[in-house]
């Protein structure tokens, strides 16, 4: 990306933080370089039963240069189904294009085969033929197991994947045979260059060929022309971007220059605010919003609220399938080796359910709130507790003036310490990062519920308009703690960010460990899955992980590429007993 790139970058990056329209520079970043995203998934496997864990790891290259690209920072992965509907949607953070994710399959669905695809919100201005697509397929032999449709295979034949690296990458393994829950060491050496990578090790039977995506066709694929090059998706450069529509109650029709606040409780609490654009639209910058959450929507201006409608609209692209899905039959002559991985779904998920439920704490980059430090923080515990806000207010809180026009509060905050003057106008208050209207509701609130006080003293600029100081207040779970809300307030669930879950394989020291689970049957047929692997150039690491009950050929294959656009891909195959 060139320097005239970054510069419309970050134009485009103030615009969205004073709430300025911004496709006229998109439209500006399009016509001077049109930057065409491609992505890649690594599945753990393409064939799953019920109960299983789908795992997968994600790479975005620039489709110009094959180079990892870091334009977006959210890629959106969906598992859709013959019928043209999203089962699973997973929003899969990336760092430097790189970017994982898992998807626990229950019990509920279909056996069926299904359709991964992948996309960034910039590419969906090309089309859905710029997306990443693989054909999957979910068994289900608990829900719809019919043994009398059975045919020999159940994807159309696909291109032999490579059995040896064609790349300098090499994957090795310190025995060619092993025995049950025996030890293996496994190492990664030969890296060109500093390398994004992910590891699979996958048992090879009847049911589970070895897995089709190759990074190294990927690479070599030339870029879909896109049916038409847009501008109305945003590039998420800076994390999530959350959209929505304003309507206008009398007309039904989209109204436009409406402010919006969009919040996201929290004790790390996530704000944003947008005009509608002439359509009715809104774009709120929500960064790392990790989890689920309930959004608060409501409009700037409280006395106007009840007459507009907002709507948080859907990031994911239309489910249409560019082609129908092949027709799925159970795989011929897999009855032994279904019934086997079957019950180690089963058996996994009845007495690990914990360990396949562990995900890492997301990655908190700043906790500093968007106005930074404040003037004053007040720790509520820090002193005698009062029964009233308004005590609490007027004995503890100097910077703040609280006045009652019959019953009616007003508060302003200190403008000069030193001349004791305030502003005329009040604060933007906040109530776990939700704007609070009127403060007659903070007065009302029970203190015992609120644990610190942050008071801004100077004006802010947020949006388009400017606040003279901010009272930001919180409880002790960051989830307003039944503060009552305007009745304009729209509440919608939301689901960020994919937290990582943590991939979890049992450790033995010997196979009959007294103080091991040996007593817990053990039929994994994936052993293995590492999706974020980083290494420098040159340089070599080593995996260890133990083998399962399951007897057979398993296949570790690992592939990634290089800082420089490479793609590296090598495999190891190894027996157990």
């Amino acid at each position: 990306m060139n320097r005239t790139i970054y510069i419309l970058l970050l134009s485009l990056s103030a615009s969205i933080a004073t709430a300025q329209p911004v496709f006229p520079v998109t439209q500006a970043v399009s016509a001077v370089s049109p930057i065409q995203e491609k992505i890649f998934v690594h599945t753990d496997k393409d064939t799953y039963l019920a109960g299983e864990i789908l795992w997968f790891s994600t790479y975005v290259l620039d489709a110009a240069s094959k180079r990892p690209l870091s334009l977006s920072k959210v890629a959106y992965v969906e598992i859709i189904s013959s019928e043209q509907r999203p089962v699973f949607q997973g929003k899969i953070a990336l760092d430097q294009g790189h970017g994982s994710g898992s998807f626990q399959l229950p019990y509920s669905v279909r056996s069926g085969n299904y359709l991964l695809r992948a996309y960034t919100s910039w590419m969906k201005n090309s089309g859905p033929q710029s997306f990443f697509e693989k054909y999957i397929t979910i068994i289900n032999t608990l829900l719809d197991y019919d043994t009398s449709t059975t045919i020999n295979s159940t994807l159309p034949p696909a291109p032999a994947a490579p059995t040896t690296s064609t790349t300098p990458l090499t994957l090795t393994t310190d025995k060619t045979t092993y025995g049950p829950r025996e030890k293996v060491t496994l190492k990664i050496s030969g890296c060109p260059a500093a390398s994004d990578l992910s590891l699979s090790v996958t048992l090879q039977d009847s049911i589970q060929a070895l897995s089709q995506d190759d990074i190294l066709s990927f690479y070599n694929s030339p870029a879909e022309t896109p049916s038409r090059l847009r501008s109305a998706n945003l590039p998420e450069y800076a994390g999530l971007i959350v959209s929505g529509r304003v309507t206008d109650l009398r007309s039904s029709q989209p109204a436009a220059n409406i402010g919006a606040w969009l919040s996201a409780p929290g004790n790390y609490f996530h704000l944003a605010y947008a005009v509608s654009d002439k359509d009715g639209l809104l774009t709120w910058q929500m960064g790392s919003l990790y989890g689920e959450h309930e959004l608060v929507v409501q409009t700037a201006n409280r006395t106007d609220g009840n007459r507009y409608r907002i709507e948080i609209l859907s990031p994911y692209a239309d489910p249409a399938l560019r082609e129908p899905l092949p027709p799925f039959r159970f795989p011929a002559r897999a009855s032994r080796q279904l019934l086997l991985h079957s019950i180690g779904a089963q058996a996994a998920n009845a007495w690990q359910a914990d360990k396949r439920r562990r995900f890492s704490q997301p990655p908190i980059t700043d906790t500093t709130a968007f106005f930074g430090e404040p003037d004053k923080r007040y720790l509520l515990d820090d002193y005698t507790r009062f029964g009233t806000m308004e005590e609490v207010m007027r004995e503890y809180v100097k910077e703040v003036k609280v006045r009652d026009h019959n019953g009616s509060f007003v508060f302003n905050v200190q403008s000069d310490q030193a001349n004791q003057l305030f502003f005329d106008t009040p604060p933007l208050t906040l109530m776990d990062g939700v704007p609070v209207s009127g403060f007659n509701r903070i007065i009302g609130f029970d203190p015992l519920k609120v644990r610190k006080l942050e008071v801004i003293t100077k004006r802010y600029f947020l949006g388009d308009t400017l606040y003279n100081g901010i009272l930001s207040y919180s409880t002790y779970q960051g989830d307003l703690a039944g503060f009552p809300l305007d009745s304009s307030t729209y509440i919608q669930e939301f689901e960020g960010l994919q937290p990582s879950r943590e991939f979890y394989s049992p450790a033995y020291a010997t196979a009959k460990d007294p103080s091991g689970p040996h007593r817990i049957p053990d039929l994994r047929n994936q052993l293995f899955w590492s999706p974020d692997i980083h290494l420098p150039a040159g340089a070599s690491q080593q995996f260890t992980f133990y083998t399962s009950d399951m007897p057979g050929r398993y296949t570790a294959v690992v592939q990634g590429i290089t800082t420089d656009g490479r793609p590296l891909k090598a495999t190891v195959s190894f027996t157990t007993l």
